[in-house]
């Protein structure tokens, strides 16, 4: 059954057809919080919420609602208030407490691997949707190229072609970001090759 009739059935009151709509989507959503947020707990708390908020919108909504891009907007929408509130507490703690630094790791490689991740998490963002929703998918959601064929209901060739250039985007537009270029990249391979 698609996704718009289920949400049609749904908006009937026929509150087991959501509970497919969440058994089909469930992964999606924790594995885009997970992403996002890099916290299990939070992840689970959003996709939660997400789908609670969802299921209140499908009664209120009278036109038809694209469950999948609704369900992900809502989502990322809901990790970005959390992350919005994680940085105001983090910026109310740095100033009343002092931060323990583990004695393996020093703070410039905490700051380093810190700004890694913020230029790939930036770098994912600047990725067009087709891409960054099956990187996402894959690698944050673990899903098999198989379930998101199916999820997307898309042949598999696409779903393949999609994750091998969005790999290749994403690491073009990381090297950018980190300073590298072409050229740059073409003068290293040179020196030390």
């Amino acid at each position: 059954m698609q996704d718009q009739e289920l949400v049609a059935l749904c908006r009937q009151g026929d509150v087991e057809k959501y509970a497919l709509l969440v058994e089909r989507y469930q992964r999606l959503v924790f594995g885009l919080a997970l992403h996002l947020l890099r916290s299990k707990e939070e992840a689970e708390d959003v996709a939660q919420e997400a789908f609670l908020r969802v299921y209140k919108q499908i009664s209120k909504q009278q036109d038809d609602l694209d469950f999948l891009p609704y369900i992900k907007r809502v989502t990322s929408n809901l990790c970005m208030d959390r992350l919005r509130r994680r940085r105001t507490e983090n910026k109310y703690l740095e100033h009343n407490q002092e931060i323990e630094v583990p004695d393996y790791h020093t703070p410039e490689q905490e700051a380093v691997k810190h700004a890694e991740r913020a230029t790939l998490r930036q770098a994912l963002q600047e990725l067009p949707e087709m891409y960054r929703e099956v990187l996402v998918m894959h690698y944050a959601g673990g899903m098999t190229y198989e379930k998101i064929a199916a999820a997307l209901h898309q042949p598999m060739s696409i779903v393949k072609n999609r994750i091998y250039r969005g790999k290749k985007l994403l690491k073009d537009i990381y090297v950018k970001m980190e300073g590298g270029g072409p050229d740059e990249m073409r003068g290293y391979q040179t020196s030390v090759g």
